[in-house]
Order: C-alpha cells, then sequence, then structure tokens
C-alpha cells in the first residue's frame, strides 16, 4: 500500500474515531453531571449513584463507554476492510 493511501485512511479513522469518543465522552459527562453535587459544609465534590437518579447516571455511563468503544473497534474493522480489500483488488494473485 502506499503512503498516500495509508495515510488517508488513518486519517479517515481518526476523524471517525473522534467523533464516536466525543459522543460517548458526552454521555459520561451527562450521568457525572447527574450523579455529581459539592457538599454545602465541607465543599468537596460528592458522588451519589443512589436510588433511580443512580440508575440513570449508571446507565448513561455504560452507555457512553459502550458508545466510545463499539464505535471505535466498529470504525477500525470498518476502514480496515476498506483498505485490504483494496489491496486485494489491485493485485493480481496469479
Amino acid at each position: 500500500m502506499r503512503w498516500d493511501k495509508a495515510m488517508y485512511y488513518g486519517a479517515k479513522f481518526f476523524f471517525i474515531s473522534t467523533v464516536f469518543t466525543v459522543i460517548g465522552a458526552l454521555f459520561v459527562l451527562s450521568s457525572a453531571s447527574i450523579s455529581m453535587s459539592i457538599d454545602a459544609a465541607t465543599g468537596r465534590l460528592v458522588i451519589n449513584f443512589g436510588g433511580l437518579r443512580g440508575l440513570g447516571a449508571a446507565t448513561l455511563l455504560v452507555m457512553g463507554v459502550g458508545v466510545a468503544v463499539v464505535g471505535n473497534v466498529g470504525a477500525f474493522l470498518k476502514i480496515f476492510s476498506e483498505a485490504v480489500k483494496e489491496e486485494v483488488n489491485g493485485r493480481s494473485l496469479w
């Protein structure tokens, strides 16, 4: 594979991976905004996963990590399969 094609596929993966990572991070940050508060007496950050509020925060956290991981792996496999297909189709096997 030529370097320009390799850089093209690398940049394509980078940008698609960035999209999935940002979407996952937004889910994780919204989870944190639901479950975190600042204690008025001590000024410390308190994380509370109790009750339905905690269940929603935990669900968003799992969804955010899932979107980031599955999106990045899926993007890698899709772009890698495109690169392999193009490389194999461009060569004569005999």
